[in-house]
């Protein structure tokens, strides 16, 4: 199946790209850190299953696929039909049964996170 990108506006931004600042992960979950047009916007997505962040460099394949038809104007997306979010095997997301596959593209790479939570951003000043 292939995957499908909706829009996702966890904050107001006026741009099509973000720049990552800080990606961080403890006991309280993970934080996104990024730089949209001179606003520091932080998304915390709690306790995820899983994250990843690849350099745009590694992943030409996927840039051609994502911008067929178009080229696309958003930093963030939910991934449907997610071939990564497939890959765990159903006692992997026993606890998470409505896990979804949140992507964030910036201006050097992709950011993907799968959770369950609706992730909660707010704007954290000036950079």
């Amino acid at each position: 199946m292939t995957e499908r990108y909706s829009e996702w506006r966890p904050a107001s931004v006026t741009g099509p790209t973000v720049a990552l600042r800080a990606l961080r992960g403890d006991d309280d979950g993970l934080v996104v850190s990024v730089d949209a047009g001179g606003q520091l916007i932080e998304i915390a997505f709690g306790r995820v299953v899983a994250f990843r962040s690849i350099l745009e460099e590694a992943c030409v394949d996927f840039w051609s696929e994502f911008h067929r038809g178009g080229t696309r104007q958003s930093p963030f997306w939910v991934v449907e039909d997610s071939a990564w979010l497939a890959s765990f095997s159903e006692a992997d997301l026993c606890l998470y049964s409505d896990a979804r596959h949140y992507m964030i593209v910036t201006d050097e790479e992709r950011i993907d996170v799968i959770t369950d939570r609706e992730p909660v951003a707010r704007a954290a000043g000036a950079v």
